[in-house]
C-alpha cells in the first residue's frame, strides 16, 4: 500500500483537507493532479523511486555482508541430510524416499493426539514404512 498510496496522493491530494480553506497558495500548494498540480504526482512519483532505491540497496549490503561473514546458506550436506535433522537435531515431516537419502530405515515422525489422565496431549510415534507403528 505504501507505493499505491503515494501515488494516488499525488493524484487525488486535496488542498482544503490540509488546510481548511479553499483560498490562496496554500490550498493551492497541497492540490493534486486531479486538482490542478499535477507536479505533485511528479514529486510524489520521485519519492516512490528514492524509496525503493533506498531499500535496494540497503538490502543488497546487508545480504552481502551477511554472505561474507556467517553465509547465507547451510552446507550441501545439511541440505542433503535436511535441515530439520542437521540444524536442529529433530524429525519433521520426513516421509520415505524424499528426505535425499536411500540408506537406513524410511521412518516419519508424526504427532498423534493420545487420550491421557490429564486430557488430550501429543505423542510422537514412529511409522515405519511397512505400515508398522511403534508408540
Amino acid at each position: 500500500g505504501g507505493a499505491v498510496g503515494a501515488f494516488l496522493t499525488g493524484l487525488f491530494a486535496d488542498g482544503y483537507i490540509t488546510t481548511g480553506t479553499t483560498q490562496g497558495d496554500a490550498y493551492n500548494l497541497f492540490n493534486g493532479a486531479f486538482y490542478g498540480r499535477p507536479i505533485l504526482l511528479g514529486y510524489q512519483m520521485a519519492a516512490i523511486v528514492i524509496s525503493i532505491g533506498i531499500s535496494v540497496t540497503q538490502t543488497t549490503l546487508i545480504l552481502l555482508l551477511l554472505k561474507y561473514t556467517i553465509g547465507l546458506r547451510v552446507s550441501e550436506e545439511s541440505e542433503d541430510e535436511g535441515l530439520d535433522r542437521s540444524v536442529h537435531g529433530a524429525e519433521s515431516y520426513k516421509q520415505p524416499g524424499l528426505n535425499g537419502s536411500i540408506h537406513g530405515m524410511d521412518v516419519f515422525n508424526m504427532s498423534k493426539a493420545t487420550q491421557n489422565g490429564n486430557g488430550v496431549g501429543p505423542a510422537e510415534v514412529q511409522v515405519i514404512a511397512e505400515g508398522k507403528a511403534v508408540v
